[in-house]
């Protein structure tokens, strides 16, 4: 008997045999059960586990002798050897206390991600003391990874994958599931089978993350098996019930030469190499640094797949240079405004050496023009690392700006009874009308004329196609749970509706799967003193981009006024935290690029961690209460705020000792006196922040 589906409930397949022919007849009966527990990843690689028939077709295929097969090769997964959130530790060693308990920033990997690992079990297989065994190549995290000064980390060698309980971006306990932690060791490194209780699966789907730590050396060679024992009548099934899946494991690796005759190491950055410029003057003589580079590509695929990689675009050769290895020619990264400096070659004299060329600096490198933060290196194994677009992502940041001020000029007349015929969202059934109880009517009429307004953008054929195309890059309404899954409702704890989300070209969030962190600019609309706008909010929201989360804040607030009716405000406590800084926030940094215009409209592109941190020290200077110029001790409890609040933004690495340039400010001149008299004339108005509820 071979089964092809499984069953809905136990015992529901009946064979009956009726013998013919004779007198009486004397049937018989048997009944069975299709049983099948059922284990996915992304096996075809398309961007998300779509728990379908043809994906479960190619989970696990090798050939004859067991060797995989390129064309069908599992799960592609890419080993993490880069740091997300630039805290000096390579993903693999971070987010689970690798180093020890001397430094924190190992206890978090923002922007990191795993692949999801789904299994689900028939509710009527189901039993919480039934035993599940994991079988796959582990790499134990609780093994030291690094020295606690950096000087050095190794890569372990005691397996290829790690099984999680949480994704990679949030803090994780490196110790075993049986130990109190998130890491989900094989049976074959534990006292014994899991039992289904014990590692909190329930009937129906499950998710678990994967991570890759060393590159496969043959195509789908990491085979995932879980193999389930049911209970029945109380009692240890005298069968099992298992799925597997494949995975490949890949990895990118990035070596620095200092062309000075010592050795190439694996670095995570590019440093772009400046030309010499005639024109620059002593700044154009010497380049800061001559660093080449050469990637290495570790995939078990044969050449005829693997042949090209492209950094920032520009496509190098991939040359098989050993098992499963291919390299780059060497190349170094130029900034793309120096481009015309290469085409001129002109000499730059004064050098120690004589004149110099920048023919002489490239020498036999191929050149790779940069531009902005990070540039984007990926193969045609479809592997990518630090995807990240710094011009768009500026350019969207511009447009919501001015979007945003366009919307926020006409929200002062806001009436939730439309009565002035301007609003554009409101109810399903009332098209333009709020409930007048409505606390978040403002908001949500705020939002509605944002994306109202990116969406006549978009199709206004009298707009630039650059714009437009732009404007089309902003989504509304997207639903995630709690790890980042998109949803089509928000139906549990945990899932939120995002207020806005701009989305790199060519990118789509899909229901099922996780938002990819490097194609989206998650934005939140603030236009409420009393909103829900709170540190875990934001703390959520930075969660699902590796870039910062945008913020939009309005000139305006929804007040309760005492006949118990809402009413449009001014939002004086964000004037006063924007003019204040508008005004004197210069005096103590070069730039304030928080303040946008002469406005009380910010857009920031801080983390929430940031944004908190503002918002806090704000309330502390208004909880001083000063009254008058004369108040020494109050006023010198405000300087140091002062610069701590400037500090949060723009860091501490001020001309001269902040402190004593902040005092001097304030107490040494005219200007310092009129800081205070403006402050005691503002924060006498000014609500504090409920951000931090």
């Amino acid at each position: 008997i071979e089964a092809f589906a499984p069953s809905a409930s136990m015992a529901d397949i009946a064979f009956t045999l009726t013998p013919t022919g004779g007198s009486p007849a004397s049937p018989d009966r048997i009944r069975a059960t299709a049983a099948v527990v059922d284990l996915d990843v992304d096996s075809d690689n398309v961007g998300g586990v779509q728990r379908s028939a043809a994906e479960d077709a190619i989970e696990d295929i090798t050939d004859e002798a067991g060797r995989g097969i390129d064309a069908t090769p599992g799960l592609y997964l890419q080993v993490q050897d880069e740091d997300s959130d630039g805290d000096g530790l390579v993903n693999w060693a971070d987010g689970f206390n690798g180093i020890g308990d001397e430094l924190d920033i190992d206890d978090v990997s923002a922007g990191a991600a795993f692949a999801p690992l789904w299994f689900q079990i028939p509710a009527w297989v189901y039993a919480p003391d039934a035993t599940l065994e994991m079988i796959y190549s582990a790499s134990d995290p609780s093994a030291a990874v690094m020295d606690p000064h950096y000087h050095s980390w190794d890569r372990p060698t005691d397996g290829h994958l790690r099984i999680w309980t949480k994704d990679a971006f949030l803090p994780r306990n490196r110790a075993s599931i049986q130990d109190g932690g998130d890491y989900v060791a094989p049976t074959s490194r534990t006292a014994g089978s899991y039992t289904l209780a014990e590692l909190g699966l329930q009937p129906g789907d499950n998710r678990l993350f994967l991570e890759a730590i060393q590159e496969s050396t043959t195509t789908a060679q990491q085979a995932v098996t879980f193999r389930l024992t049911p209970r029945l009548a109380g009692k240890p099934a005298a069968f099992t019930i298992a799925d597997t899946v494949r995975v490949t494991t890949a990895r990118i690796e990035v070596l620095a030469d200092n062309r000075d005759g010592t050795p190439a190491f694996p670095t995570f950055s590019l440093t772009a190499t400046p030309m010499p410029n005639p024109n620059a003057g002593l700044s154009g003589l010497v380049p800061d640094i001559t660093q080449a580079y050469t990637i290495n590509v570790y995939d078990p695929r044969g050449p005829q797949t693997i042949n090209t990689t492209y950094v920032a675009g520009t496509p190098l050769p991939l040359v098989q240079s050993g098992t499963a290895r291919y390299t780059t020619p060497q190349f170094l990264a130029v900034p793309e405004e120096d481009l015309p400096l290469i085409d001129a070659n002109l000499p730059v004299e004064g050098l120690l050496d004589g004149p110099l060329h920048p023919s002489d600096v490239i020498g036999q490198a191929i050149v790779v023009p940069v531009s902005g933060t990070m540039v984007q290196i990926r193969y045609n194994g479809e592997t990518t690392l630090g995807l990240i677009k710094k011009a768009a992502a500026e350019k969207a940041i511009a447009l919501l700006k001015q979007v945003v001020l366009d919307v926020d000029a006409g929200l002062g007349d806001f009436k939730p009874g439309n009565e002035n015929g301007k609003n554009v969202g409101g109810g399903q059934d009332t098209p333009g009308k709020y409930k007048t109880g409505d606390p978040g009517a403002m908001g949500k009429e705020a939002e509605a004329r944002i994306h109202h307004r990116f969406d006549a953008i978009a199709k206004d054929t009298t707009q630039p196609k650059a714009r437009r195309d732009l404007a089309s890059q902003f989504r509304k309404g997207i639903i995630v749970d709690a790890t980042g899954i998109v949803k089509k409702v928000a139906n549990d704890d945990g899932d939120a509706q995002l207020d806005l989300v701009f989305v790199r070209k060519g990118y789509e969030p899909v229901v099922g799967q996780r938002l990819d962190k490097n194609s989206v600019i998650v934005i939140e609309v603030r236009s409420s003193l009393d909103g829900s706008l709170t540190k875990s909010k934001l703390a959520a929201r930075e969660a699902l981009s590796v870039r910062r989360v945008a913020v939009a804040n309005f000139n305006w607030r929804y007040k309760q006024a005492a006949n118990g009716l809402f009413e449009v405000a001014e939002h004086n406590r964000l004037k006063g935290l924007v003019v204040f800084l508008e005004r004197h926030g210069k005096r103590i940094v070069k730039v304030a690029p928080i303040v946008c215009g002469a406005g009380a409209f910010i857009v920031t592109n801080l983390d929430s961690r940031t944004y908190a941190k503002s918002e806090e020290i704000f309330d502390q200077m208004l909880d001083l209460g000063i009254e008058s110029r004369h108040d020494q001790g109050k006023i010198n409890e405000f300087a140091d705020l002062l610069v701590e609040l400037i500090n949060t933004h723009f860091g501490d690495s001020l001309d001269v000792p902040a402190k004593l340039q902040a005092r001097h400010l304030i107490h040494g001149d005219d200007a310092g006196e009129a800081l205070i008299e403006y402050w005691i004339e503002v924060s006498q108005g000014i609500e504090k922040s409920t951000f931090n509820r």
